[in-house]
């Protein structure tokens, strides 16, 4: 008798920048044989549901699980997603809101009991509820690469004394979690096909391909050196 799937539990932050690669994340796991479910909220489910659905149809294991965001009682109105944001003063209670979902998660998780779970870097409670559980967990974080490198020399070397809280965030919100452990994932993008599909992932259209057609137009022929002649 074959064993279960594995089971990895996604939880992405409610930004289009963190949902749109944690989504991809989950579809390529899915497309691995790894049952992926995506644990958000009604309004950020709606702009990923038609993609995770056609994957569903293909026989693929993966899902969205929906759980209520009780923005009213957080003082958000209206606020399921950073873009729903409309005034600056909301933008730190938005954030500190995330810990609501600290209950309603770890029940899911507890009935589950998940092989491992990919959570979004602000969501900070994730480590204790993952160590509670004894659930391996992966911190996700959407800065590139290099900018994350940046702030690793900051920490490393206190170079930037001007911006101590800064340095304190991150300290916060890595807590807990390995420091020297990570890799880079690649392009996630790249797991639907054609870039008008692409473009109209999350309902924003839009031509995508700026970045191919930036690096292309940076490209420069090789100059050609001219040795002297001799003479």
């Amino acid at each position: 008798m074959d064993p279960p799937p594995l089971h990895i539990v996604f939880l992405p932050f409610m930004a289009q920048g963190h949902m749109i690669p944690i989504t991809d994340m989950a579809r390529l796991f899915a497309r691995r044989g790894v049952k992926s479910t995506i644990i958000t909220t009604p309004l950020n489910a709606s702009l990923f549901s038609g993609k995770i659905r056609r994957d569903a149809q293909l026989g693929l294991p993966i899902e969205t699980h929906i759980i209520e965001f009780p923005c009213a009682e957080a003082g958000l109105p209206d606020c399921e997603n950073v873009n729903a944001i409309k005034s600056p003063e909301l933008t730190i209670p938005f954030f500190k809101s995330m810990a609501v979902f600290q209950r309603p998660v770890e029940d899911l998780l507890r009935q589950w009991r998940p092989d491992c779970i990919v959570a979004d870097v602000f969501f900070t409670w994730a480590t204790e509820t993952a160590d509670r559980l004894c659930i391996p967990m992966l911190f996700f974080n959407g800065t590139g690469a290099f900018a994350v490198s940046l702030l690793h020399a900051l920490k490393l070397h206190e170079a930037c004394s001007g911006e101590e809280w800064r340095l304190e965030r991150r300290r916060g919100v890595t807590r807990g979690a390995p420091t020297a452990s990570g890799c880079c994932a690649g392009a996630g993008v790249l797991c639907s096909a054609g870039w008008s599909r692409r473009g109209r992932r999350f309902g924003n259209g839009g031509a995508i391909d700026r970045v191919l057609c930036w690096l292309g137009s940076t490209r420069e022929e090789p100059k050609r050196r001219h040795l002297p002649q001799n003479r």
